[in-house]
């Protein structure tokens, strides 16, 4: 199968083209052989090819992963799958990850946004905003041209951000308090609309080659692309070495990718390669012999072809082996300029690798050495690759764009014009994926030049690389690597820093500790080591790994300043995680400092990062003692923040509003108030969306979803909660897409789909137990327990609800919610005088608290229990309890639609109400709430 057009073109501007352009097709001994033949894996293509024809035709999203050891050829699969794809009217994508192996957020994204849009290092950048802005831009409608364009080229290296920190956004010298991201929930939505508005113009293939070396992101990003857009013509194939089972063990698992590993070339294809790589010109048995000692690995064959006309015997048969061979027999000066490329990584920028040698060798020597290395099929020139089927022409110049630079109407995502992203949202400058100056033809050479630099001049070469991306603002994770490996890890703790601060904007949550272990390991001390600390309990809370971040917090808290930005973060994640933990003697502790600390200096006196991170604090720690059922603990802090709302003082902090109406929506709820507690989450997720806090929005929308469970909206809330569930899923935040699926279970039992209710419980269930949350398992096994009684499995809702009971001894909240379930439960299997007992302890600890979630299944199953028993005056009286209560709650909802849907439409209230007209004790408020609800509902119709 001939090879039509080269993916990778000559970089004809390159010095050295014309010179390599001259090499004749019977170049001699040690110049690399030429060839377009593709053998030996039209199998593979043919299955790849038959994938992304399938996506095409049937809008069913594919996805498949290649695995391949070195120099197997997984690259030049992908270029022919790429070209195949073309041919058949697939438009293909194409990216790589990152060449150093340290996966900087989104590098593998800017790759590919940068080869989409023809974007080469030598564009200045409003050069590169105009290509972004005209590609990016082709499909999408006029109004969302800007803030796509301007979210993705800042994870593609472009910033469009070019004003400093407004005073809207929250926390400029660090992450918003508790862990709120901002860039990483900004690119999922951008790529979303931008691979929508591409994919209504027909079918796209997106080739990721060394994914194993992509980013946490990235990949985040083409899974969502996966999840969320199961019904479209889109095809994901992922090519890299076997470890990438390791690294990424689940990637594509929810798309059941196609898997296909590239096995050694079978003989009669190795011949054929050879044959082509020399062109013919060996004979039968030296063909023979030589493909019996390659193995069927095609880079070790073309190191054989290049040395053909020595004896067999002398040739080397492995990769290493090869590898070794021909670094060995370049020049020195070829073998110096090997050692400094392999020291940056596998594709290297050739500015940098001037000033890595400068002073060793001058412009001259430096381009004749290139010039042997890509002889010798050491290494490779690159040049942005053509996408033939996405351009009209595969040289067409990018036409001038048509949107401006900043638009000219209100922006659509923040309502106030241009986005000011803050300062510690901003990724470094991912250098650009193309053009790419000279790329190792494979990492086993790489790896054997890297091999043979000594001690001291490793040291040096890598301390020049630290300092020359160090002043080109390059990933930051990558100039602290340089100078670890220069002997000089000092230097590496502030790079680390940046670095784990960055990750955690980009949601990549792993990375974000990672890099903070590694600036600890360096030897961060005092205030630095303290932030560093912050950063990983910040990012540990996100992961779910409670006890890992109480301890970093607390830690960081120790090292702090006492009342700055970054302590008062701290000290607010130390004691969410401490109450989650059911630590409350920390959290009131926590309570009291920040209250002394916002008491302690008025409001409008202190920068507004500090207003954000107090204001937040106070929110979120009154809201962990409304949960823990001290609502007395936190009212001073609830009237200081409502005192603030009221006075305005918070109007121009949309993130800490938000959580001041989050706070209030929790207080308006426990207190009974649903329809205030709903009106409140829903402008809190205002609050977040007006910030830009994705995830934050997301939590409050799941919030008011089951705030419309219990009024009874049960379509609104379904359609609410699956939708905010999407998102969970797509931000990657696995405790709010427990809390959605929780109370998706709620509304799945509602409509007797209880296998489907039993299984989103469980799934929320391991997620909590994963985190070690016991609250949030509590609740998880309420809401099985539940499930299963109301499904008949008895047996198994026992056996979940005496384990919640046993939990909830320590978790007022849901304490009487716990034992009112044990009770269904020994009550289906009619043991009711247990049933009574524990119901009873059910009544009592609801007494004491006054009100709870699911009070209405705590009475109703009390008096089923009373009832069963066989004490039917108790039972009644306690029916006419229950009933009244109930018109006392419907009486708090001041809408009459509401107030009839939390009436009749909650199975648990619908049956009080029945049992209570059956047995002729329904309460006269009830009747008159119901009688003035149709009566203003037929006044307003």
């Amino acid at each position: 199968m001939g090879r039509r057009t080269p993916f990778y073109l000559p970089a004809t501007t390159s010095p050295l083209f014309a010179t390599l352009s001259k090499v004749s097709a019977g170049s001699t001994q040690g110049s690399r052989p030429k060839s377009d033949t593709f053998v030996g894996r039209q199998n593979e293509v043919t299955s790849l090819l038959a994938l992304v024809t399938a996506a095409a035709t049937t809008s069913l999203a594919k996805a498949a992963i290649v695995l391949g050891s070195a120099g197997i050829g997984k690259s030049r699969v992908a270029r022919e799958l790429a070209l195949q794809a073309a041919e058949h009217g697939i438009r293909t994508w194409m990216g790589r990850g990152d060449p150093s192996g340290r996966r900087p957020p989104f590098s593998a994204l800017g790759d590919l946004l940068n080869r989409l849009c023809h974007i080469t290092k030598d564009d200045t950048r409003d050069r590169r905003r105009e290509k972004l802005r005209e590609r990016i831009g082709r499909n999408l409608p006029a109004d969302t041209v800007w803030e796509t364009t301007a979210i993705l080229g800042e994870a593609a290296g472009t910033s469009f951000f070019d004003g400093g920190v407004d005073d809207s956004s929250p926390a400029p010298g660090g992450p918003n308090p508790g862990g709120s991201v901002l860039l990483g929930d900004l690119a999922l939505r951008a790529w979303d609309e931008f691979l929508t508005a591409e994919l209504s113009q027909g079918p796209l293939a997106i080739i990721l080659d060394d994914a194993d070396r992509a980013d946490i992101p990235t990949i985040r990003l083409l899974e969502s692309s996966l999840r969320n857009g199961p019904n479209r013509p889109l095809a994901v194939v992922a090519f890299s070495r076997p470890t990438l089972s390791k690294i990424y063990p689940s990637l594509f698992a929810e798309a059941r990718p196609l898997q296909l590993t590239l096995s050694e070339l079978s003989p009669i294809a190795s011949k054929e390669l050879l044959k082509a790589l020399t062109h013919d010109r060996l004979t039968s048995t030296t063909l023979d012999a030589l493909a019996e000692k390659a193995g069927g690995n095609p880079f070790v064959l073309e190191g054989l072809a290049m040395n053909a006309d020595a004896p067999v015997t002398d040739l080397p048969a492995t990769v290493a082996g090869a590898a070794t061979a021909r670094f060995n027999a370049a020049s020195s000066d070829t073998r110096r300029l090997l050692r400094a490329a392999s020291v940056l990584g596998d594709v290297v920028s050739r500015a940098d690798l001037a000033a890595l040698l400068a002073g060793s060798m001058d412009e001259t020597a430096i381009e004749l050495a290139i010039e042997d290395a890509c002889k010798r099929d050491l290494l490779e020139l690159r040049a942005t690759p053509v996408q033939r089927s996405d351009v009209s022409g595969a040289h067409s110049a990018v036409q001038p764009a048509s949107v401006p630079l900043v638009p000219s109407s209100p922006n659509r995502w923040t309502g106030n014009g241009p986005v000011s992203l803050p300062a510690w949202a901003q990724l470094p400058n991912i250098a650009p994926g193309a053009p790419l100056d000279v790329a190792f033809r494979s990492a086993s050479v790489r790896e054997r030049a890297y091999a043979s630099l000594n001690e001291e001049d490793r040291a040096r070469v890598h301390l020049l690389a630290a300092r020359r991306l160090g002043s080109a603002d390059r990933d930051a994770a990558t100039i602290a690597h340089h100078y670890e490996q220069a002997g000089q890890p000092q230097m590496a703790i502030e790079p680390y820093r940046l670095a784990s601060l960055r990750a955690l904007a980009a949601n990549d949550f792993e990375g974000a500790v990672n890099r903070s272990l590694q600036a600890e390991s360096c030897g961060a001390t005092g205030p630095t080591l303290g932030e560093v600390l912050r950063i990983r309990a910040d990012a540990s809370l996100w992961m779910g790994k409670t006890a890992e971040a109480e301890s970093a917090a607390q830690k960081a808290m120790g090292l702090l300043s006492p009342g700055n930005v970054s302590w008062v973060q701290a000290a607010t994640v130390y004691a969410v995680a401490a109450a989650r933990l059911g630590n409350f003697d920390a959290l009131l502790a926590g309570a009291r400092d920040i209250e002394l600390l916002a008491a302690a200096t008025p409001f409008s006196t202190i920068e507004p990062p500090l207003r954000v991170a107090q204001v937040v604090a106070m929110a979120r720690l009154s809201v962990a003692l409304l949960h823990a059922g001290d609502p007395t603990s936190a009212e001073p802090m609830l009237g200081r923040i409502h005192a603030l709302r009221v006075a305005g003082a918070l109007a121009d902090l949309p993130f800490a509003l938000g959580h001041t109406h989050r706070a209030h929506a929790i207080k308006s709820h426990i207190q009974g108030n649903l329809l205030a507690a709903l009106t409140s989450f829903a402008a809190a997720a205002g609050s977040f969306e007006r910030a830009r806090a994705l995830r934050d929005a997301c939590v409050d929308h799941i919030n008011a979803g089951f705030l419309e469970c219990e009024l009874g909206r049960n379509e609104d809330a379904e359609k609410r909660l699956t939708a905010a569930q999407t998102t969970a899923s797509r931000l990657g935040l696995p405790t709010a897409s427990a809390n959605a699926q929780l109370n998706l279970c709620l509304l799945m039992g509602r409509r007797n789909a209880f296998v489907a209710a039993a299984s989103m419980a469980e799934t929320a269930l391991a997620i909590y137990e994963r985190q070690a949350s016991a609250r949030t398992i509590t609740g998880a096994l309420v809401y099985l327990s539940r499930t299963l009684v109301e499904s008949g499995a008895a047996k198994l809702a026992l056996e979940r609800a005496e384990r919640a009971t046993r939990l909830a001894d320590e978790i007022l909240p849901y304490r009487a919610y716990a034992y009112a379930t044990l009770a269904a439960a020994l009550r289906s299997l009619g043991r009711s005088a247990e049933a009574l007992t524990t119901a009873e302890t059910a009544m009592s600890h609801l007494r004491d608290l006054g009100t709870e979630e699911g009070e209405a299944y705590i009475r109703l199953t009390h008096v089923e229990a009373l009832h069963s028993a066989g004490r039917t005056e108790a039972a009644r009286a306690a029916l006419f309890e229950a009933d009244a209560r109930l018109s006392t709650r419907a009486g708090q909802i001041s809408d009459p639609s509401y107030r009839e849907s939390f009436l009749q439409n909650v199975p648990e209230h619908a049956k009080t109400i029945a049992l209570a007209e059956s047995l002729g004790v329904g309460s006269t408020s009830r009747a008159t709430t119901l009688l003035a609800s149709q009566m203003e509902r037929a006044r307003r119709s």
